[in-house]
């Protein structure tokens, strides 16, 4: 008897909301993901900046772990000078 799935709904993170997500984990495999999405549509910084204010309140961990692996996403995809940028802007607490 197959399966029936007409009812299914599937939902799929924002992609900026998904960045934010592989930032948590912070391993070289997602931010290669992530590169590779930014190749092909770049991620707006701005958005990236709300987002990770907005994520700061909500996750779980450590948020000083989550901050520097958020710096080095920054860096890989607008560079070291945007990441210096940005940096004193970001909270921890």
């Amino acid at each position: 008897m197959p399966l029936s799935l007409r009812h299914l709904r599937v939902f799929v993170p924002e992609r900026h909301d998904l960045a934010l997500s592989k930032v948590s984990r912070g391993l070289s495999r997602d931010f290669a993901a992530l590169k590779a999405i930014h190749g092909e549509k770049p991620f707006r910084l701005r958005t990236l900046v709300e987002r990770y204010e907005e994520a700061r309140f909500v996750r779980v961990g450590d948020n000083r772990r989550f901050k520097a692996n958020f710096l080095a996403l920054i860096a890989e995809l607008f560079g070291e000078d945007e990441a210096e940028r940005v940096e004193p802007r970001l909270r921890v607490d």
